[in-house]
């Protein structure tokens, strides 16, 4: 027998020592640790108050000798890194940031023992405890021999200045503008007071600090490219100084996820050795590369052996499942920009994502553009943040429950905590009448939250209207967006505009050709003067993303799906019917070849409550009333009404004949049918008739004194005489009325 007992139980026992671990595991070694250096820190400090006896007093000294006089301040480093092998989670030391203290700290020794102590009393400083002490002594003594002590100062100096960048994450330039937003502007604000810009009733809609240098934006650059760059990234400065009075306490009623559990390691190499198990037992042999633990799921990579298909990797996905007992699980063949194959297993005990850490990540406040909004955490756990203007309009699908609209509320929260009214304003739009109306009478509205199909068309004409009057301010001043136009025009800046409708298959159900007209023509154009679009769905059928609006919206999110039918509708490629559900997600950019796998932020109904009323604190709602009103521009429609000769004629006939067809007006006006089309659509754009119903005539709407105001010659017995010779003038070419004799 090829059994060995003697084997197997040493087998048993070591794994046993490994799985059964208890205080010796990891996390326990690092807490024992953590306490001695607590324990270590606390004696040293009393030891310097002569309050710890003669053991106290010993190690005092003893960092006195090391550290001169940054000998208090030594044992807090200690501290840190105790509390840090205690709570890893609470108290997080970067590995870029643990560089930049200790590139202060020598930075800081090295340069007290150049100044404090000359050289020849190098050494007897470092015994007596001054200046750097003896690690001061062994930085600076060495260097200053080799390039003299001015240039050795001058070294240490910089290193300093790094190690102080590092540490807390800011440059110089940073530090001056926050001191002169502190000091020097208050100063002119209060002395220019009564300058002509702060004139009028309120502040500017969208005023640019006037330290922005004013030239113009077609100037000739020596880098076109580069300028544009700074250039944006100069005037997403400027709009952020806008807020500095628009100061809602929003973090304060988000909720942190706190402490996040520890990582299963015995389960990752176990999950390791199964899946190069089950590849080796179909022939695929294959070397595990690193692991990256998301929130939802974890990502084992992997290295196939050279000339392996991918697609025999891919086939067998169901076998890993069941290898694994993980269902659904996903493959990623290859990962983006690597050598590897990524394989995502949901994770046992998956971890909430709160908007409020990605709101405070470092990833969201490095981006400069006023729209960036951070989409959640990718399966290694970085924070993934994109700007809208970008990307310029995003589509959003999903199931029932799998989280659009908590991820809808993520952006609408994240765009008010970043930018006041006169930065970003919103046209939200809902016909669910459930999620969004809670965002009412916030300034940062153009209009109420809209819930009736009608006023959605006014308001899309509306914003197509603005669009072009935009596009004419742009072509005056010769600007090329809306950028350049507020930094050139800092008084009369416009503010972004976003436009969220929540549920389009409502929408195109009902109204289909009224609404797609306008999402593309917006989409199409829009991107240039700022107004972008979000639209979201929860049915991703080719009837509700037609072809022109996939078109002209490339940046998609899919959270899951029910089949891969509807995966392929919203990413034209597989995959979203393998999430897990509940913010999981798939996220296309529009400059990117494959999905990224993210963990969407989470924010509660109530948590959106209190944030709604922190920001409706900030200042009253300004609508605008030609957003839904009924008279607004109707720019991008069939026509603006009445702008056919032959429209007065076209309603008065059908108001005599109580109905309305196109070939009711080819027959009495003599026209083709494009022109009869198109009449109808503009009486029914002025409420003269109502929609059609299949091949019935279109209903009349008007009665009464309508058929008073038309012309006494061109009467009822005109039209008459012309409806008896109906037959011979039939056809397509167009008449006018002032063309021919009656």
């Amino acid at each position: 027998m090829r059994l060995n007992p003697f084997r197997r139980r040493a087998r048993r026992r070591r794994s046993g020592i490994v799985s059964t671990s208890g205080w010796l595991s990891p996390g326990a070694k690092r807490a024992i640790a953590g306490i001695i250096m607590l324990i270590f820190s606390l004696i040293a400090f009393l030891g310097f108050a002569h309050a710890a006896g003669p053991t106290g007093d010993a190690i005092a000294m003893g960092f006195r000798y090391v550290f001169g006089w940054l000998a208090i301040p030594a044992p807090l480093a200690l501290v840190a890194w105790g509390l840090h092998l205690l709570w890893p989670q609470w108290v997080a030391l970067e590995r870029l940031r643990v560089i930049g203290i200790l590139l202060t700290a020598l930075g800081l020794l090295g340069f007290l023992h150049i100044v404090g102590a000359s050289a020849d009393d190098a050494l007897q400083a470092a015994a007596e405890g001054r200046a750097g002490g003896y690690m001061g002594f062994l930085l600076s003594f060495p260097l200053s021999q080799a390039v003299q002590p001015v240039p050795a100062t001058i070294i240490f100096t910089g290193v300093l200045l790094i190690g102080a960048i590092l540490t807390f994450r800011v440059s110089p330039a940073d530090v001056w503008e926050y001191l002169k937003a502190a000091v020097v502007r208050p100063a002119e604000e209060e002395a220019g007071s009564g300058d002509e810009d702060t004139e009028g009733e309120g502040p500017a809609r969208f005023s640019v600090s006037r330290m922005m240098p004013q030239r113009s934006a077609v100037e000739p650059e020596v880098s076109p490219a580069v300028s544009q760059r700074q250039g944006q990234r100069e005037a997403a400065r400027r709009m952020r100084t806008l807020s500095r009075r628009y100061r809602p306490n929003i973090l304060d009623v988000l909720t942190s996820a706190g402490r996040v559990g520890a990582r299963d390691k015995e389960g990752e190499k176990r999950n390791k050795q199964i899946i190069q198990q089950t590849l080796e037992n179909f022939g695929i042999g294959v070397e595990m590369d690193e692991t990256n633990v998301g929130p939802t799921v974890t990502q084992y990579t992997l290295r196939p052996e050279q000339g392996t298909k991918l697609a025999r990797i891919r086939s067998l996905q169901d076998d890993l499942a069941l290898a694994l007992a993980a269902h659904p699980i996903r493959i990623e063949a290859p990962i983006p920009n690597k050598d590897l194959v990524g394989i995502e297993i949901p994770n046992k005990a998956p971890s909430l994502v709160r908007l409020r850490d990605l709101l405070t990540s470092p990833q969201f406040k490095e981006a400069d553009a006023p729209l960036a909004f951070p989409l959640g955490k990718d399966v290694s756990g970085r924070v993934v943040v994109d700007t809208l203007d970008r990307l310029p309009h995003l589509l959003i699908a999903g199931a029932t429950g799998a989280g659009k609209s908590v991820n809808i509320h993520t952006l609408l929260v994240s765009w008010i905590f970043r930018n006041s009214p006169e930065v970003v304003r919103f046209i939200l739009i809902d016909p669910k009448r459930v999620e969004l109306p809670v965002y009412n009478d916030i300034p940062h509205l153009l209009s109420p939250v809209i819930v009736d199909t009608e006023k959605t068309m006014t308001a899309l004409k509306w914003a197509l209207n603005e669009m072009d009057v935009r596009y004419r301010i742009l072509e005056e001043v010769g600007a090329r967006n809306l950028l350049s136009f507020n930094m050139s025009n800092p008084h009369e800046a416009r503010p972004f505009i976003v436009i969220v409708i929540d549920e389009l298959a409502d929408l195109m159900v009902k109204h289909g050709r009224d609404i797609e007209g306008p999402i593309v023509r917006l989409s199409q154009m829009a991107r240039a003067v700022g107004i972008h679009l979000v639209l979201a769905t929860q049915r991703p059928s080719v009837n509700v993303l037609t072809g022109l609006i996939k078109a002209n919206v490339p940046a998609r999110i899919a959270f899951s799906v029910a089949s891969q039918v509807d995966s392929r509708t919203v990413l034209d490629m597989a995959g979203a019917e393998k999430l897990v559900g509940n913010g999981d997600m798939l996220y296309l950019a529009g400059d990117k070849a494959r999905p990224l796998r993210i963990q969407g932020g989470f924010v509660s109904e109530e948590e959106v409550r209190k944030v709604v009323a922190a920001v409706r604190a900030t200042g009253q709602a300004q609508y605008d009333e030609a957003v839904t009103s009924q008279t607004s521009g109707s720019s991008g429609m069939s026509g603006e009404v009445g702008d056919d000769t032959l429209f007065a004629e076209a309603k008065r006939v059908v108001i005599q004949s109580d109905k309305a067809s196109a070939s009711l007006l080819q027959r009495r006006l003599r026209v083709g049918y494009a022109r009869a089309a198109r009449l109808l659509d503009m009486l029914e754009e002025a409420g003269v008739i109502g929609r059609a119903e299949g091949n019935k005539p279109r209903p009349v709407l008007a009665r009464g004194e309508e058929e008073d105001s038309f012309a006494g010659k061109r009467g009822a017995d005109v039209f008459a005489a012309r409806e008896e010779d109906d037959e011979v003038t039939q056809g397509d070419e167009e008449f006018s009325p002032t063309d021919r004799q009656w």
